[in-house]
């Protein structure tokens, strides 16, 4: 009995790599014998037609790998009558692969789309005409349709660049790199995101002209566009010099809630990134390093902002602080600084301004109540200890 079993072993094994050979044989004759390019023309008839705007996919070949691929060398995506001849999208290279086991059964899975050198241009006309509408009736899925799903996108070194007519708004991004995945939901729609990794320039309104860099790095990004619900969970952000890491959800239109960390080596500095002056002071050091965290929850118009811990230059910070309303603003506080030298942030006595009023009438309409406790402050060279400011 051992005979027969051993030799039945080989047979199967010859069998499954005879089956192997014939897979990477038939793999050799696609490669030279079908030219991709040749289903190019029909391609494009299709994708034009779907679209609506002319889709050009400069040249097919086979991108053979692990899996069957097909990558387009050039190609675009025509823009929208009366915005020029300019593309809506460009790119040097798009590659994808596909998986050959769904095919069996109707299901087209891509297992990672590559898009390098992506040239985006979003533009708004001053009529509020927007170049990425495409007015298309939403595609209906019969019984015996093909399913499509993608596992993931990359893009590499892309430029998407907004121009608004109406609001005279003129913004871009450059070297973009962006690497994500996509779990599936119902419908044609991915319900969640994940791996989310993001970084480039942004360029544009207060920025300066060397642009801001940014960063973002996300586990898992959930959300149901019709709640609209939006979860995430663990990210970590930057913006120029700032940190910022934390949790985001929002439940609804209504409500949402945050767990936030920013840090940055200097406000002053970050402010002038964002194209705002910060206040001439006597120390000019002062607005320097700034750690913040905080839990904010917003719900049926108001605001609360819990667990509040602020450390800016020497002081230090901590509380909550509500807002019952935000429009008129109702403000409520209850702080306790350690220690606050004032006279750092006064404007210095050789800095020529108009005198300083106090604005009476904004101060009266303003609903402020609350308690500002500092362990020592001081100001004009004296030290005050336990100081208790109450607005009322």
């Amino acid at each position: 009995m051992v005979r027969p079993a051993g030799r039945l072993i080989r047979i199967a094994v010859a069998a499954v790599a005879g089956l192997l050979v014939l897979a990477v044989l038939a793999a050799a004759a696609l490669l030279f014998l079908v030219d991709a390019d040749r289903f190019r023309p029909r391609i494009e008839t299709l994708a034009s037609r779907e679209l609506g705007r002319n889709v050009s996919l400069g040249r097919l070949h086979w991108d053979m790998g692990w899996r069957l691929g097909v990558a387009s060398e050039g190609g675009s995506v025509a823009n929208a009558p009366g915005f020029g001849d300019v593309p809506f999208a460009s790119w040097k290279r798009v590659s994808f692969g596909l998986a050959l086991r769904p095919l069996l059964d109707r299901r087209v899975l891509i297992d990672g789309v590559t898009i390098d050198g992506l040239v985006l241009e979003l533009r708004r006309d001053a009529g509020g005409v927007a170049n990425w509408d495409f007015s298309l009736p939403a595609a209906t899925e019969s019984a015996g349709s093909t399913r499509i799903a993608v596992e993931s996108v990359t893009l590499k070194q892309a430029h998407i660049s907004y121009v608004d007519a109406v609001s005279d708004a003129r913004w871009r991004v450059e070297e973009l790199d962006l690497a994500l995945g996509l779990e599936p939901g119902e419908g044609a729609l991915p319900q969640a995101l994940r791996d989310v990794e993001l970084d480039g320039r942004l360029f544009g309104g207060p920025l300066p002209a060397a642009g801001a860099v940014f960063a973002l790095d996300a586990p898992r990004l959930g959300f149901v566009v019709e709640g609209p619900q939006l979860s995430l969970p663990r990210f970590s952000a930057r913006f120029d010099s700032t940190d910022i890491e934390g949790q985001f959800e929002v439940a609804n239109a209504e409500s949402f809630a945050a767990q936030l960390k920013v840090s940055t080596p200097s406000l002053r500095g970050q402010l002038q990134a964002l194209g705002i002056t910060a206040p001439l002071t006597r120390d000019p050091q002062v607005f320097g390093a700034l750690q913040l965290s905080a839990q904010a929850n917003y719900s049926d118009g108001a605001m609360n902002l819990t667990a509040l811990d602020v450390k800016l230059d020497d002081t230090r910070l901590q509380g909550e602080v509500q807002l019952p309303a935000l429009s008129p603003l109702v403000l409520r506080f209850r702080l306790d600084a350690d220690t606050m030298d004032v006279d750092r942030y006064l404007e210095p006595p050789e800095a020529k301004s108009d005198p300083f009023e106090l604005p009476v009438a904004t101060l009266e309409s303003l609903d402020a109540k609350g308690v500002l406790r500092i362990s020592e402050a001081r100001l004009s060279g004296a030290t005050a200890h336990d100081v208790v400011l109450t607005v009322e």
